[in-house]
């Protein structure tokens, strides 16, 4: 079915909802469209989900999770207006905007490895292992490392990027509107199990306390026996040592596997600063900034989309639209 019929029809046959939440999802949804997905002044998720009525049980098993996924934040302090975006965005358009496209190699040599290819094979250089420190201003270009450049585009992390601009003071405002930023923790939890160990879809989800996502890398990658469990944003975990993690989320995994053997091994890897935190009024800078020929890209900067690899991609197409348009 097309969008956003083939929505509609999911939310209807969804399983594990009851009849009730299944209708309070829908009316919400239409509600939504009907609106255009648009707040008259912006609130967070779980005072959105409260004025349209959406049940308790409704808002743990979906639109939680669901918040949680697509912006890193939980629904208590999560932009409303933002969620809603992500809802028009995937659910609502083409079909083929609701996929779940799942990786078989890591993220490396599905995008950054390929991308640095193309750059070379089209005449530009990459240069890795080689550490920016300072930014100086020189003109209307700049110097890194030794090397001129006319046009820099900074693409680091926003707490890197405060760094950077500490020898630019016509940049001075935007390192205050950077120090701003609150940040959301990822973590992922590996567990090892005999080879023989596998789920029945490549990803689950799970409504425990501490297990989100749970994917099976033997299916994806090859890499028989091994649950990558994802955590996103902050919460009860953070308290815990990584053992202590991990023997939670095995208690989970038994609570929606049933029998599973010893592990062999975990592995636990937290990204403290994973994304911004997409909270209420949150405020990202442009891509465009006070220096010229100076500009910023990364999920932060300004957009209507959460912290993803897509809002991060379009704020370097922008980038490149800038140049082009001003030189």
């Amino acid at each position: 079915l097309p969008a956003p019929f083939n929505t509609l029809i999911a939310l209807l046959t969804a399983t594990g909802l009851s009849a009730a939440e299944r209708y309070a999802a829908l009316r919400f949804m239409l509600v939504q469209r009907v609106k255009r997905f648009n707040l008259a002044s912006d609130c967070s998720v779980a005072r959105l989900l409260e004025q349209h009525g959406q049940p308790a049980t409704l808002v743990h098993k979906l639109w939680a999770p669901l918040c949680i996924a697509a912006l890193n934040t939980p629904p208590t302090t999560a932009s409303a207006q933002v969620f809603l975006n992500v809802l028009r965005d995937s659910l609502v358009q083409r079909r083929a905007d609701s996929d779940m496209i799942l990786p078989t190699r890591d993220l490396s040599a599905l995008f950054p490895e390929p991308a640095a290819a193309y750059v070379r094979m089209h005449g530009g250089k990459v240069l890795s292992e080689c550490a920016i420190n300072t930014i100086v201003a020189e003109g209307s270009g700049f110097s890194l490392a030794g090397q001129h450049f006319t046009h820099l585009i900074c693409a680091v992390g926003p707490h890197q990027a405060a760094r950077l601009l500490m020898d630019l003071p016509k940049l001075n405002p935007l390192r205050d509107t950077l120090a701003q930023l609150r940040y959301q923790p990822i973590a992922t939890v590996y567990m090892q199990y005999p080879a023989s160990v596998k789920l029945a879809e490549p990803m689950l989800g799970l409504s425990g306390e501490f297990t989100q996502w749970v994917f099976d890398r033997g299916i994806t990658h090859g890499q028989h026996g091994l649950l990558a469990v994802v955590i996103s944003a902050e919460g009860r975990y953070r308290t815990l040592n990584h053992t202590e993690l991990a023997d939670q989320v095995e208690v989970e995994l038994r609570q929606a596997l049933g029998t599973l053997p010893v592990r062999l091994w975990h592995q636990v890897i937290i990204e403290k600063r994973a994304t911004f935190s997409c909270d209420v009024g949150v405020q990202r800078p442009p891509q465009a900034t006070p220096l010229e020929n100076f500009y910023l890209a990364g999920d932060y900067t300004d957009s209507d989309s959460p912290a993803t690899l897509e809002a991060a991609t379009r704020s370097g197409v922008k980038c490149a639209h800038l140049i082009l348009e001003r030189s």
